[in-house]
């Protein structure tokens, strides 16, 4: 029989305690660059590194999860996305009940509430609807003129007569409204 007791003992010493969580917080609120993921020079790369590697020496002398630099940033990025999720979540469920959760989803923490607000508020979860584009946008029409549909009867001999630069293939549905 194998015992399997120590692997679960192993993941549970790399949960971090709530004081580190705080720490975290606290280093991110000050970094909201770094908690964005927004520096991307090579340069800013480099001190985001520096400074994870510091802030991991600062966490795992507290005490609980032990993790280098790029453990905790990959924490940072695990927490971030499943914080996104919970906050659509939330979003969504207000959506649909008018205002009030309807749900039985779980209510941010405090920690978790000081997070949102570092990644941008309300807009973090449900998308800043400023930057949207309208996919099939309106063409500019003049104040109080509506586009109008003409029908007219074209005769099989007017459509042999006009000039296609391609082939023109009707659809045996319309096929019906050409006279011959």
């Amino acid at each position: 029989m194998v015992n399997r007791s120590i692997p679960i003992l192993a993941k549970m010493t790399n949960r971090p305690t709530y004081s580190q969580i705080e720490c975290l917080v606290e280093f991110l609120e000050q970094n909201p660059g770094i908690a964005k993921g927004l520096l991307r020079t090579s340069q800013a790369k480099l001190e985001t590194k520096r400074k994870w590697a510091s802030l991991a020496t600062s966490l795992n002398s507290i005490g609980g999860a032990n993790k280098d630099g790029q453990g905790w940033a990959k924490y940072w990025a695990e927490k971030k996305c499943g914080l996104k999720k919970q906050c659509a979540q939330l979003s969504s469920s207000m959506r649909r009940t008018g205002g009030g959760t309807a749900d039985n989803l779980p209510t941010l923490s405090a920690l978790d509430k000081r997070l949102v607000a570092v990644m941008g508020g309300q807009e973090f979860a449900t998308g800043n609807s400023s930057l949207a584009v309208n996919p099939f946008p309106e063409l500019p029409r003049s104040v109080g003129t509506e586009p109008q549909v003409v029908e007219e009867e074209v005769s099989h001999h007017d459509v042999m007569e006009m000039q296609f630069e391609q082939p023109v293939h009707v659809p045996l549905y319309l096929a019906h409204h050409i006279v011959k």
